[in-house]
């Protein structure tokens, strides 16, 4: 046992962190120390962040050999410096936690709102490219958690925007514009991300889907920021890019809710209770993408005579709408993998399989029996 955590702690030795980054980041935080309220506030701040942070890797923590190896890494190691040597941790890694440390300590003692926004962005950004760096390997429970890690950072930007446009509205603007451009790219990235999963009933898929729909609602209250703001002056030519391009986004959601009805309805049909609690969402599903659709098209009309704000608020309504919906089918999907997980298996004879034929069939199914039924029968009374 002794022997394991002196090697342990010897490898830790060999971590040797860059000196032109320390030099660099020596100066950068000992100038965000100097202009911030209080030092010891800042402290405690750093303090509840590095609990938080060991918080999200409790299992992994509970192993007294780990926590003393990180401990002794971040001061032996050179503090804060040391946590570059992880800045290439990946979720699940023995130096993942200092990772998360270190961009709690940076995100504390950076004095601004606007600076600690760009932060947020950032950070939400790495968590998306971890997702999208598992996706194959399909960790469920590690996606998981990293998906909602980013969704916690988005949502702050969200909440933090909100703040700095009641009080600065420039500035807010400012940051309006670079974070919807960049909740697009990410909202591409964890789609592909879900995509990619092997397993597409996995709590990973359901996860990422509450990511992305935060990352739409952080995009979408960012731009209505910058439309709020082009009433008074802005480039119409940029605006109109803008909204033209959230309302194709906006069809593409209204696709992607239809495509998901139609998995989780599918899946569901092999099992009949599943299937009876599942038979009328494509007609619900059906009627909340067809309002959206129309919401859709009087926002193209209204952005068509550069009434921004209007259309705004169709697409506002739609997304709604779409939300919604969506937040329906996952309860489903849930409430049909907790079904599938509880079931009791079937005997594998001849006689059982008969009788477990599914009770609950789709409309086009029921035809296509009841038309070969027709057939038959025809054919029986010709011969005779």
């Amino acid at each position: 046992m002794d022997k394991d955590i002196v090697s342990q702690l010897n490898k830790l030795k060999s971590v040797r962190p860059d000196k032109a980054w320390k030099a660099s980041q020596k100066e950068i935080l000992m100038n965000q120390i100097s202009s911030s309220a209080t030092e010891r506030q800042g402290k405690n701040n750093f303090f509840l962040y590095v609990r938080e942070a060991f918080t999200h890797e409790v299992s992994f923590l509970s192993q007294p050999v780990a926590t003393m190896a990180i401990v002794i890494f971040l001061m032996v190691g050179g503090g804060f410096f040391s946590i570059s040597a992880a800045s290439e941790a990946t979720p699940g890694s023995f130096l993942y936690t200092a990772k998360l440390v270190g961009e709690k300590t940076q995100f504390v003692f950076t004095p601004s709102s606007k600076e600690k926004i760009k932060l947020q962005i950032l950070f939400a950004e790495r968590r998306g490219e971890e997702i999208e760096n598992m996706a194959v390997s399909s960790e469920d429970k590690i996606i998981s958690k990293v998906a909602d890690s980013l969704r916690n950072e988005i949502t702050e930007v969200q909440k933090r925007l909100a703040e700095i446009e009641t009080k600065n509205p420039e500035t807010a603007v400012e940051l309006a514009k670079d974070i919807e451009n960049r909740t697009n790219t990410l909202r591409q990235k964890l789609v592909a991300s879900k995509q990619a999963l092997s397993s597409q009933t996995s709590s990973a898929e359901t996860k990422i889907n509450e990511a992305i729909r935060s990352v739409d609602a952080t995009g979408l209250s960012a731009l209505n920021t910058i439309v709020r703001a082009g009433e008074k002056d802005a480039d119409s030519e940029d605006l109109t890019k803008r909204v033209a391009a959230k309302l194709e986004n906006t069809k593409k959601k209204i696709s992607e809710v239809q495509d998901d009805v139609n998995k989780v309805f599918s899946a569901g049909l092999g099992r009949s209770e599943a299937g009876i609690q599942l038979y009328q969402m494509p007609q619900d599903t059906g009627k909340k993408t067809a309002e959206a659709s129309e919401a859709i098209i009087e926002a193209e009309k209204l952005l068509k005579v550069n009434d921004y704000k209007a259309a705004m608020d169709k697409i506002n309504e739609s997304e709604d709408i779409i939300n919604k919906a969506a937040e329906n089918i996952n309860e489903s999907k849930n409430s049909a993998e907790e079904e599938k997980s509880t079931s009791t298996p079937a005997i594998n004879t001849g006689q059982e399989k008969t009788e477990q034929i599914p009770e609950v069939r789709g409309a086009i199914e029921e035809a296509g029996v009841n038309a070969a039924g027709a057939e038959e029968a025809t054919s029986t009374e010709a011969s005779e």
